[in-house]
């Protein structure tokens, strides 16, 4: 009776350890393909943003924007006619992006963050952007920022149908035949570049931005990216 009654009761703690290892083995298994879905989305969000900065980078190479109205005595008159020019084109229509537009100040201020919050001081500063070359003499250097387009239509959604979206940029254009040297601790003349008959040949953008994206009012789903390119214009 003893020997039937211990057999039973080895049997029920059998089974109670059985179940334990296939309850554990379950969770660890739900746990390893979640892990697994994160981690592919995260590879797959971030290859879709490198899709989107080489989209952003490759439309502000354009050389006639910046030489917009320009030769040796007549540069750029005014940022906002820069700001236009770059704004009409239709290469800022970016795969994943959707289209980049005039800096819009009501909307960059709803992202939370320190980063975003700074870049968007930084923006709405008259002062400081944008800012281009408005007299041969000065430095072929602009700075300015630019604000993601929300829209219905999913391939024009901005970065990746979050609620806002704005970027900050410094675009340097740099001579290409000099040495290293020279090419990264000299400042192009703006005059110099306005007269150059072949300025997609021998200059290049030198770009330093800041990308912010995400949900209003939701620091946990705001999202930033730094960045530095060369490239050359077309």
């Amino acid at each position: 009776m003893n020997f039937l009654r211990n057999q039973r009761g080895n049997e029920i703690l059998t089974s109670v350890i059985a179940a334990a290892i296939l309850g554990t083995t379950i969770v660890l298994i739900v746990r390893g393909y979640t892990s697994s879905s994160k981690f592919k989305n995260r590879v797959e969000h971030r290859a879709s943003l490198s899709s989107v900065e080489s989209g952003i980078l490759s439309a502000l190479t354009l050389a006639s924007v910046y030489k917009l109205r320009a030769t040796s005595s007549t540069p750029l008159s005014n940022a906002s006619e820069f700001i236009t020019a770059l704004t009409n084109s239709t290469e800022l229509h970016i795969l994943g992006a959707g289209k980049l537009v005039k800096y819009n100040a009501s909307q960059a201020v709803l992202l939370v963050g320190s980063s975003a919050t700074a870049a968007a001081t930084f923006c709405n500063n008259t002062a400081k952007a944008p800012k281009v070359p408005t007299a041969s003499n000065q430095s072929a250097i602009y700075v300015f920022c630019l604000s993601g387009m929300n829209s219905d239509d999913a391939s024009h959604k901005t970065f990746f149908g979050s609620d806002i979206s704005f970027g900050l940029f410094k675009v340097s254009l740099k001579e290409i035949n000099v040495n290293h040297f020279s090419f990264v601790t000299t400042s192009t003349r703006f005059g110099d570049f306005a007269v150059n008959t072949f300025p997609s040949k021998n200059y290049q953008a030198e770009i330093n931005y800041s990308l912010f994206w995400g949900k209003a009012h939701d620091a946990v789903n705001s999202f930033e990216k730094t960045g530095y390119a060369i490239k050359d214009l077309r």
